[in-house]
């Protein structure tokens, strides 16, 4: 888990910082396009992650989009980057040749020609 995943914010908090009331960030709870984790007693934390999350809602909203199409936008975002990290280590196994890098995430590493 990263530190942006952390669940350390109260509800407070996060309605001082996404200027949203509770009863908004407890509506986009309910229709599932935020899930924060829960005390043992109930109460809410949220991660900065989720604060990110809460604001890309408002300015969808701003503009107009449904909860649906934001919904739709979230879940693509979350296929990719799932995707993105099952196959980020693919470039390992594939054949390069001299000096070319297989990505920005490997600069500086190149691979000898076969021969």
């Amino acid at each position: 888990m990263s530190k942006e995943d952390l669940p350390i914010i109260s509800m407070g908090q996060v309605k001082k910082i996404t200027e949203l009331s509770e009863r908004q960030i407890r509506y986009y709870e309910e229709k599932g396009l935020v899930t924060p984790n829960r005390t043992k007693g109930g109460h809410r934390l949220y991660s900065y992650n989720h604060i990110k999350k809460l604001i890309k809602i408002k300015d969808y909203l701003s503009v107009g989009r449904t909860f649906d199409e934001i919904k739709v936008t979230f879940n693509q975002r979350e296929a990719r980057n799932s995707a993105y990290n099952d196959n980020k280590d693919i470039t390992s196994i594939y054949p390069y040749k001299k000096g070319i890098t297989p990505s920005p995430y490997h600069k500086g590493i190149t691979f000898e020609e076969e021969e």
